[in-house]
């Protein structure tokens, strides 16, 4: 049997040809399926109508119970938009589908349909969740709105969508997408979303039970259909009456007429009226139908529903009936709730009616514990012979078979390596005894890696501990274990045991092992260059070129090696490298999905710091906006200080000091919980320098000195040296600023050397013109300007500028002594520009603060706040204007007045003023 309509994307005749095929997941496809609508007794031809009639609202909602015919009519409701040309997205919302679930389908309902949704932004969600919402939200508005054409996306079942983030997500996209985005919802409760807005805009078209229930006329033509003609008008109104019009009476009623030897005394048992409790309606079916089949038929239903979904073959190795296909065929002919599910496979698949399936698995409950299992496993090996793991594992875990379940998991890492879904291989993994895997050495390896990809250190250190006892019966395994050793001494900042454990094994490379020696390439090179030895780490990382060829599958790890020669520029303080080496890897992957989260996660982190340092700050503020939760997601824990910091630092540039609080603190809430201390000390360093903490100076320096004794330094360099730099440059800074000369000049000097020690060139060198400005203050200036005359020569040829503007106003007498001794027109560009900056400084000390009601200084207008609204949800410009049903210039040019009024310069100072003065959540 062929796969093409399960796990590969069902084709559309508006997907673009050369749309890359990603696997994002072991996703059942058939879940992206809606049922064939031939298997509808009647067309609903006036429900159609009036849907058509109002087919540009905004939401459409099938509300009614269990039975009321909803999926059918939709499944009709999506046929008749695609004769249209109408481009429809479809999705079955499980009971078992959690966010992540949930927005892995959604995602991909509208890849099918032709839509380019990043799949960077739906891996950031599986991985933090809540954290990366808004770029989720973001991704899907932007995919509708390139979109260029209506989409229709057609959620049935939503009453089960159940997680909270699932519930928001379709709340926002119902307000924020644009005008041609069309949202149709089938449920049995009404959704809890916030239509208030939509409602007063008759942007809501509703069908209730009393709308559902079928007509006279609809019951006629229902009863023909089943082959029972020449009922009387009477007998037609008796069965209208008693099934209410209730889809599911209805069939039920067709059912047992068809097998009574009369008409009337059947219908007149029919009280089968819907709003009845589950047992009452499961009481009913049993009561109507069971006595119309044989022992041998509701066996074989009772355990083909089993399985969610099914086909020939599998019901045929099920039930042990050859002649399953003539079954499955009569039963739908039937209407027996035998719903054939609408996919390309020549053997089609069918799943049973919600309400039917109930019925037949309270029968199934009762059958023998052994058979049950017996029944699970036969399903579990048909599902893994097709390549479908996620039905195999769930057989297997309810066979209660951990051996199969660990011999399925092994067999699908290829496919869940490559895809979005390492959260489920991780569930899959914690269902069972750990020491169930120790004989999958390659599965055991994987989770320890999926386990620090989603920072569970604790579960990692006991995964660490179970693969080294996993060597000595899999010598195979030692590289291996070796690379995640390495990797999880540098996910968890301690680099001085990264490079212990992995540098004395790159002189083996290649060791016959490619997978592992790029692996340990990878994290060995980043170790090296994060304790400033740059060239070892360059040349670690040119060994991958020797390794791509010999290990194509290993390409995934490309992204862990390229920037290492970017961050070894970085701390040699060689900005210009730095940027050049990056932008051209970030360049390179632009559109590369297969690097899409991992590769932003680093390459980007480090990027926004050498953007900043460069002075190419729209740059870093761009790449902050698109990347800045992905980076603190993915990245290692210089790429999440770097994030963090250059965006206070922006902040504060623009004198939002709120905000670049706020994000100080969200920096150093995630060293607490992770355990990074080094995420710690930059914070409190930073919070220092903002002019509300000035209070709180004493307490962040105190906290600061404990965190750098805590972290004495050793024999060798290490990254968590960078914490003792910390405090001894705020202590150094302190005594600066309060003329403590011979204090300062004591801890610039130990300052230097850490840095040195360390390989910070760049803070090296604001250290040393620190020293400068210190002689000048002390009135030595004589030893001034040869010292800061060669510093700053070392940072305008390395691009350190942000560096060198960075010291501010304090810095105005050192560059002004060096003004007139400099004759070199670059160098003297360099300090003038500075000089600049610095003079600037004091007078836009002000600019942006709020008045002392916490409004912004001028009222913003009635549309500028719903700009500023939508701005805040993750919009583009053109969302806005579509949301807004304006021009997208009109929208720009309220954007300019929002900006002006709250004395912000970009779109992320707008918002963290804004939220931090409470205009916007």
């Amino acid at each position: 049997m062929g796969r093409s309509g399960i796990h590969e994307p069902i084709p559309s005749p508006d997907q673009p040809p050369d749309q890359p095929d990603v696997a994002i997941g072991p996703l059942i496809r058939t879940k992206l399926a809606p049922p064939r609508t031939e298997s509808a007794p009647v067309e609903r031809q006036l429900l159609l109508e009036r849907l058509d009639r109002r087919r540009e609202c905004r939401l459409t909602l099938a509300l009614g119970p269990a039975g009321s015919g909803k999926t059918m009519l939709l499944a009709q409701w999506r046929k008749h938009l695609l004769l249209r040309g109408r481009v429809v997205a479809w999705y079955n919302v499980g009971a078992d589908d959690d966010d992540g679930a949930f927005a892995s389908y959604l995602v991909e309902a509208l890849r099918s349909a032709g839509l380019a949704v990043g799949m960077q932004a739906l891996v950031a969600f599986l991985r933090t969740g809540a954290d990366a919402f808004d770029i989720l939200l973001g991704a899907l508005i932007d995919a509708l709105d390139d979109a260029g054409h209506d989409v229709h996306l057609i959620l049935d079942d939503f009453h089960l969508a159940c997680g909270s983030l699932s519930q928001r997500l379709v709340d926002r996209l119902i307000e924020h997408a644009p005008a041609s985005f069309h949202l149709t919802l089938g449920s049995r409760a009404h959704p809890a979303l916030s239509l208030a807005r939509l409602r007063a805009q008759d942007q809501v078209n509703e069908l209730g039970y009393e709308d559902l229930r079928f007509d006279i006329g609809e019951v006629g033509r229902f009863a023909a259909a089943q082959g029972l003609h020449g009922l009387t008008d009477d007998q037609l109104a008796a069965l209208h009456r008693d099934t209410d019009g209730w889809a599911v009476g209805l069939q039920l009623a067709a059912f047992s007429m068809r097998h009574a030897r009369n008409g009337g005394p059947a219908v007149r048992r029919i009280r089968g009226v819907p709003g009845q409790s589950m047992a009452a309606l499961l009481e009913y079916i049993d009561e109507t139908t069971a006595c119309h089949l044989s022992e041998q038929e509701l066996r074989f239903l009772t355990v083909v529903s089993l399985c969610r979904r099914f086909n020939r073959t599998l019901c045929e190795l099920l039930t042990g009936d050859p002649r399953a296909g003539e079954h499955l065929e009569r039963f739908r002919r039937e209407n027996l709730f035998l719903l054939p599910i609408d996919t390309p496979d020549i053997e089609p698949w069918f799943r049973f009616h919600r309400l039917f399936a109930s019925f037949l698995n309270s029968r199934l409950a009762r059958f023998d514990a052994a058979e049950l299992r017996k029944l699970h496993q036969l399903a579990s090996h048909w599902f893994a012979a097709q390549g479908l793991f996620t039905e195999a594992i769930r057989h297997a875990r309810l066979a209660q078979d951990d051996d199969l379940a660990v011999d399925l998991i092994d067999r699908s890492l290829d496919r869940v390596s490559r895809g979005a879904h390492v959260a489920e291989f991780l569930d899959w993994c914690d269902a069972l005894p750990r020491e169930k895997l120790h004989s999958r050495p390659h599965a055991y390896a994987l989770r320890a890696m999926a386990e620090l990809s989603f920072r569970r250190f604790d579960r990692f250190a006991e995964s660490v501990r179970d693969l080294d006892l996993m060597q000595q019966t899999h010598p195979e395994l030692r590289g291996m274990a070796r690379a995640i050793r390495v990797f999880g001494a540098l996910a968890r900042d301690r680099t001085d045991e990264a490079i212990e454990l992995g540098e004395p094994q790159i002189a083996s490379i290649p060791s016959g092992q490619p997978l592992s020696d790029l692996m340990l390439i990878s994290f060995v090179g980043f170790a090296l260059a994060q304790v400033g030895r740059g060239q070892q780490a360059r040349e670690v990382a040119r060994l991958r070129f020797a390794q791509q060829c010999a290990a194509p599958e290993a390409r995934g790890l490309m992204p862990y090696v390229r920037p290492i020669e970017g961050l070894a520029s970085l701390m040699d303080g060689d900005i210009r490298d730095a940027e050049r080496v990056l932008s051209a890897q970030l360049e390179s992957l632009v559109g590369d999905e297969a690097f899409s989260f991992e590769s932003a996660g680093i390459t980007t982190g480090l990027l926004v710091e050498a953007s900043y340092q460069a002075d190419h700050l729209d740059v870093a503020r761009g790449l902050l906006e698109r990347y800045f939760d992905v980076i603190t997601a993915a990245g290692l824990p210089d790429n999440a200080i770097f994030a963090f910091r250059v965006r206070a630092r922006l902040q504060a540039i623009d004198h939002h000091h709120a905000a670049a609080a706020q994000t100080l603190a969200r920096m150093e809430e995630m060293g607490l919980r992770l355990g990074l201390d080094r995420l710690v000390a930059w914070s409190l360093y930073d919070q220092l320098a903002l002019p509300d903490r000035s209070s709180r100076h004493a307490e962040l320096l105190s906290r600061l000195e404990c965190l750098a004794l805590k972290h004495a330094p050793g024999d060798l360099p290490r990254a968590t040296d960078e914490i003792v730099l910390c405090a001894q440059m705020a202590l150094a800074e302190q005594s600066l600023q309060t003329d403590q000369h011979a204090r300062s000049l004591e801890l610039l000097d130990r300052a230097g050397r850490t840095a040195g020690r360390l390989g910070r060139r760049l803070h090296e060198t604001r250290i040393g013109l620190l020293r400068a400005m210190l002689y000048v203050r002390a009135g030595e200036r004589e030893r001034a300007p040869a010292l800061a005359r060669e510093l700053l020569a070392v940072a305008q040829a390395r691009g350190m500028v942000r560096m060198v503007k960075d010291l501010g106003s304090g810095a105005l007498p050192l560059l002004s002594l060096l003004r007139d001794t400099v004759r070199e027109p670059p160098l003297l560009a360099f300090v003038e520009e500075a000089m600049q900056t610095g003079a600037d400084a004091p007078v836009a000390a002000d600019h942006g603060a709020p008045v002392a009601d916490g409004m912004p200084r001028e009222i913003l207008s009635a549309r500028e706040l719903e700009a500023l609204q939508l701005l805040a949800q993750a919009l583009s410009v053109k969302s806005i204007a579509r949301a807004m049903v304006l021009s997208p210039e009109t929208v720009k040019w309220h954007l300019k007045n929002v900006y002006g009024k709250l004395g912000a310069r970009s779109r992320e100072e707008a918002l963290a003023l804004a939220r931090a003065q409470g205009i916007v959540p």
